[in-house]
């Protein structure tokens, strides 16, 4: 593989500190680790001799990690389509629905109807947007992990797998066994499978959901393979009202996920949306990891997590977009304004802090830190460039560097990047796929996606659900 250089950057952006900022920078790049990073004139000493060098002119490029989504599910752009099939409503979710039906018909039925094969095609158009718009490493919960691990190595990303399981309907034919034998599978195939690129985590859709066996042998799972356990938490206010009733005796949702021992270093949780100050010092004092979504959090449930809060208590805190189709530049903006506007007695998210959160925070979220998040020698070389040329939203442009993470955190969304590196390797080069067929990805994915509406409207009109309920949501068993 020949070296890479990243030369005359206009701005480096090697940290999300104001000392990591750097004018006339360069990064060079061998095999799949960044080799050198500073001064461009340091850095191209230390090249001059290599005849293969291959160089990329960043003198009109904001040069920066690249992002890292700590929550995602890629093939779920389906599930939009669930919302316009049954009401017509795009997005907005029918304000007279109950709960049991919202999780029925948004959530469980489409993961009924995925497939390894859907997965894949859909996972791989997920991912394409990821990649055009800034994400190198993201986390993805799925059920079908067989599909989703081939897209992952295919797009060329870095994924944390986490194949979902849950126990309150049967998909599959799978039971509480034969989900963690599945989770299992993954982690002795894929997770040590020899792709540094793709590593597995423990992950238990929601623990409403499961049963408290599948939670705690799902725990000593995690622990005989030292990896993470995932799980939604407390993304809606019915949840936790429901939860804090069930366990009342206990104390309430939080209090019983620590009795049965899911408070823990290795305890990652997605949303907490509704999360007390109090039960998020439970957390914290645990070692648990909290994942903030605000889009989707906004867009479906119109609730707001308390971040400015969290940043307060030390806990480690990540940044996703939950959904393929959202991307992490908005991410970073809507994180900043909806919790401006939610608690405006709260100091700010300042725009170094978002972007922390969209990659130092989320590596050390996803235990990836030691590999990215910066641009430091010895790190992986998962490298993103910005075209100032190409990029209408970064204007007014000066290089005061405050005022670059501005733009990028707080007025671009859906920012297109010029090169995308991953491992040392392009996935965008020039503002275009070097290793992906865009159309006949997309293609495809337009099929699924007319099949599952199809599909979906055919199910609703027959009232004959594609799912077997095993046991109710927020059962003591």
């Amino acid at each position: 593989m020949a070296s890479v250089l990243f030369r005359h950057c206009a701005v480096l952006i090697t940290r999300s500190h104001p000392d990591g900022v750097i004018r006339d920078g360069a990064v060079l790049v061998k095999d799949e680790r960044i080799a050198a990073v500073g001064v461009n004139a340091d850095v191209e000493r230390l090249c001059a001799d290599d005849p293969l060098l291959d160089i990329v002119d960043c003198s009109h490029k904001i040069v920066m990690p690249g992002l890292v989504n700590s929550h995602n599910h890629t093939p779920w752009g389906v599930v939009n389509l669930a919302y316009t099939a049954a009401y017509g409503t795009g997005m907005d979710m029918p304000a007279d629905m109950d709960f049991n039906q919202v999780i029925d018909e948004f959530v469980m039925a489409p993961m009924a109807w995925m497939t390894d094969a859907s997965v894949h095609d859909l996972g791989l158009a997920g991912m394409l947007d990821q990649i055009r718009y800034g994400t190198t490493t993201t986390a993805d919960a799925n059920n079908c992990p067989d599909g989703l691990y081939r897209a992952a190595v295919e797009s060329g990303l870095r994924v944390v797998l986490q194949p979902q399981m849950l126990t309150n309907i049967q998909l599959d034919g799978l039971d509480e066994d034969g989900y963690l034998a599945q989770a299992e599978d993954c982690l002795r195939n894929y997770h040590a499978g020899g792709n540094d690129r793709v590593t597995v985590a423990v992950h238990a859709s929601w623990p409403w959901n499961c049963t408290t066996s599948l939670l705690q042998r799902g725990m000593a799972l995690a622990e005989k393979y030292d990896v993470q356990f995932a799980t939604h938490l407390f993304e809606i206010e019915v949840e936790k009202a429901r939860s804090d009733a069930v366990w009342a005796d206990q104390g309430g949702g939080i209090a019983h996920l620590k009795a049965i021992g899911l408070l823990d270093r290795r305890a990652l949780f997605f949303h907490g949306t509704e999360l007390t100050e109090r039960e998020v010092d439970v957390l914290a004092d645990a070692g648990c990891a909290l994942v903030h979504n605000p889009e989707l959090n906004a867009e479906l449930w119109a609730r707001v997590a308390n971040v400015p809060y969290w940043l307060t208590t030390g806990m480690t805190v990540g940044l996703g977009s939950d959904y393929g189709q959202f991307d992490m530049f908005s991410a970073m903006k809507f994180a900043g304004l909806f919790g401006r506007i939610a608690r405006p007695q709260a100091p700010p998210i300042d725009s170094w802090t978002l972007l922390d959160l969209a990659t130092m925070g989320s590596a050390r979220a996803l235990w990836l830190d030691k590999r990215v998040g910066t641009l430091e020698p010895g790190k992986l070389a998962d490298i993103i460039t910005i075209d100032l040329h190409r990029s209408s939203g970064l204007v007014p442009f000066c290089d005061e560097p405050s005022w670059i993470v501005s733009l990028l955190t707080k007025q671009s969304t859906r920012l297109e990047v010029c090169e995308s590196m991953v491992n040392g390797v392009f996935l965008r080069r020039d503002n275009a796929f070097t290793t992906l067929n865009a159309g006949e990805i997309l293609a495809r994915a337009h099929e699924w996606s007319a099949k599952f509406l199809s599909d979906y409207k055919q199910m609703l009109t027959s009232g004959k659900p594609w799912h077997k309920p095993v046991h109710a949501l927020f059962s003591r068993e």
